[in-house]
């Protein structure tokens, strides 16, 4: 999937709310996930340019699945 914060082309990389939780998993490129700036584990830059949090990130992916009908 493509990431759900910046809408960079996947693969991406598996970010998880709660460690070892798969619900609560979306896919994010590495500099959304594991950048210093922009990153989830950082300083969360782009996250705040788009006003998200990982519930909205979450939120994101579930809409994306549930378009794309590859969950029902």
């Amino acid at each position: 999937m493509d990431c759900v914060v910046c809408g960079a082309s996947g693969p991406s990389e598996c970010h998880e709310i709660n460690q070892g939780q798969w619900f609560t998993s979306m896919p994010l490129c590495p500099d959304c996930h594991r950048g210093n700036l922009n990153g989830i584990h950082g300083q969360k830059r782009i996250w705040a340019v788009k006003k998200m949090d990982e519930l909205a990130a979450l939120n994101q992916t579930i809409e994306t699945l549930l378009n794309d009908n590859c969950i029902l």
